[in-house]
């Protein structure tokens, strides 16, 4: 009886603790839903070992007594195996709290101490020759490059002029040349005192002369020929009388070709030339034709 009474007593204790327990869990944070379920929970279990508690005395009670009045007896058989207690009510997660507020991006790290240089390697082996005629040795070829600058002009060349000039009997003819020289052809005479004559009648320094006069292209009848003067000169030099036959001129024709040379100390013309004097048919006319060439500073 005794026994009963410690085990209610016990019983009534534990719940009152487990009540305490449920009614104090909200104040600790603990949800109000996990603390009843808790509380279900160790309240059956509170149950079972009341219940224990109670066979447990029963059986001491029953021990005492025997040892009282008599000697022990056997021992029983055993209980019969308790029910299955009831499955327990599944928990409750806890709320789950707010994410935190993003931390502040950490200072850059300190630059490490860069290495030391690595040693030098071997020199590696020398490579196969490539000709050029593999066309895996040629390379892609490369882009146009840009138009140089132009260059400087250069020293003027020499001029070449065509001398071309008819003056018919009894007249004259100038023409000017290259180098800043003016020739004059007369050509006059009756038909038996034909002649031609050339002169320099402006520009400066002097006019030198060569060449072959001939009568008729005559062998017996040729005659070379040399004159110079200063320039501006006279006609100083001619075919037909008296250059160099003193004889009648009618019926004949006189030649004259060779070159001469104008120069003043800044330029020089050279002409080529050949006069010539028809009076076979004592027409008395007269060509000259050549090519001036000048040279040296272009004036």
């Amino acid at each position: 009886m005794q026994g009963r009474r410690r085990a209610v007593f016990l019983t009534l204790l534990a719940l009152a603790a487990l009540l305490s327990a449920s009614m104090l869990a909200p104040a600790f944070g603990a949800p109000k839903a996990v603390s009843a379920v808790s509380l279900a929970k160790k309240l059956t279990r509170t149950t079972k070992i009341a219940k224990r508690a109670d066979r447990n005395a029963k059986r001491a009670i029953a021990g005492l007594q025997h040892v009282s009045g008599g000697t022990t007896g056997p021992q029983g058989p055993a209980g019969p195996k308790g029910d299955k207690g009831d499955q327990g009510l599944p928990g409750t997660a806890a709320s789950k709290g707010d994410p935190g507020d993003k931390g502040d991006k950490g200072d850059p790290g300190t630059p490490g101490t860069p290495g030391a240089p690595g040693s030098k390697g071997d020199k590696g082996d020398k490579g196969d020759a490539c000709l050029s005629s593999d066309p895996a040795c040629r390379g892609p070829k490369g882009d146009p490059g840009q138009d140089g600058a132009p260059g400087q002009d250069g020293q003027p060349g020499p001029s070449a002029q065509r001398l071309d000039v008819s003056v018919s009997n009894g007249s004259q003819s100038d023409l000017p040349v290259v180098g800043n020289f003016t020739l004059r052809f007369v050509c006059s005479g009756d038909a038996a005192h034909r002649l031609f004559t050339l002169g320099v009648i402006s520009g400066s320094g002097g006019v030198q002369l060569s060449g072959i006069k001939t009568v008729s292209d005559q062998s017996n009848q040729t005659f070379p020929f040399a004159a110079g003067a200063g320039i501006p000169s006279g006609q100083f030099v001619g075919i037909g009388v008296g250059q160099p036959n003193p004889n009648n001129t009618s019926g004949f024709f006189y030649r004259m070709n060779g070159s001469f040379v104008l120069h003043n100390g800044l330029t020089v013309t050279t002409v080529t030339y050949d006069m010539f004097l028809e009076n076979r048919s004592n027409q008395g006319t007269c060509q000259f034709r050549g090519t001036a060439v000048q040279s040296g500073l272009i004036v």
